[in-house]
């Protein structure tokens, strides 16, 4: 009976990796390459997304363990303070679903069972992207909004540089030293093109979160087993969460002051 409920679970998480990667690899792909396609998909994008992350929560979470994970109460303190912020900005409500989107994403960060193969291969097609994305620039003058070229960038970007930390990572036979500092160097140059480039872009979420990803790659890994590392990263999840809305409400102060200037 006992491994019959295991092999259930398993299925079950199966079934929420494969509902996510049916979306990465298949609906994102194709709509980062040809504009047709994206502007079918935009409008449903997130929903879609959404809809992919909700059956993985289903399949990858237990009710019982539900209201005993600190992660599940910030990701409905974020969902809530993205509804408020919604009002209180008149804000696009494909916003709200994308936030939901990104909570949940988190919240399902360490209980998706994903393999190794599969996360090579979707680093691979992300850092594709990256360089296709760079190389032949994608602003308003091809269709795209620049902001979802900042998202494509800094997807790309993350992925990239886990694609790198694992080749790093690898064992070599002869020139090991050799080896890894090239991909060490090779990591330092794609940080730099991916600033480059999404300022380019003048996507400000996608340069503010290539800088969050930048100061927690560059903090050792055994400060997050630490108590402190973990209180920082709590700190830092709360602090870009609630400064939303007051960033926010800055940015259209600043749009109304430029707005009343140019009069």
């Amino acid at each position: 009976m006992s491994d019959l409920i295991t092999k259930m679970k398993e299925h079950k998480l199966q079934i929420g990796t494969i509902s996510i990667f049916v979306v990465l690899y298949i609906i994102i792909p194709l709509s980062w390459i040809k504009h047709s396609v994206y502007e079918a998909t935009t409008p449903f994008g997130t929903l879609l997304t959404g809809a992919a992350f909700a059956i993985a929560f289903l399949c990858c979470s237990e009710p019982k363990k539900i209201f005993h994970d600190p992660v599940f109460y910030l990701m409905v303190v974020a969902d809530l303070l993205t509804l408020i912020n919604l009002f209180l900005i008149n804000s696009n409500k494909g916003a709200f679903l994308t936030v939901v989107d990104v909570m949940l994403a988190l919240y399902l960060a360490d209980k998706l069972k994903i393999t190794n193969k599969q996360m090579i291969v979707l680093c691979i097609v992300e850092f594709f992207f990256f360089w296709y994305w760079t190389l032949t620039p994608k602003g308003y003058y091809q269709g795209f909004n620049i902001n979802y070229g900042g998202l494509v960038l800094l997807s790309g970007l993350m992925f990239g540089m886990i694609f790198l930390e694992w080749c790093k990572r690898k064992e070599y036979n002869n020139k090991e030293k050799l080896i890894k500092g090239l991909f060490l160097a090779l990591q330092i140059i794609v940080m730099l093109v991916g600033y480059k480039i999404i300022s380019y872009y003048l996507s400000r979420c996608a340069l503010i979160g290539a800088a969050v990803f930048t100061i927690l790659i560059l903090i050792p890994s055994k400060f997050y087993r630490m108590k402190i590392g973990n209180a920082f990263v709590w700190l830092m999840s709360i602090g870009l969460t609630v400064g939303t809305i007051p960033f926010s409400l800055f940015l259209v102060w600043l749009g109304t002051m430029r707005d009343r200037i140019q009069m």
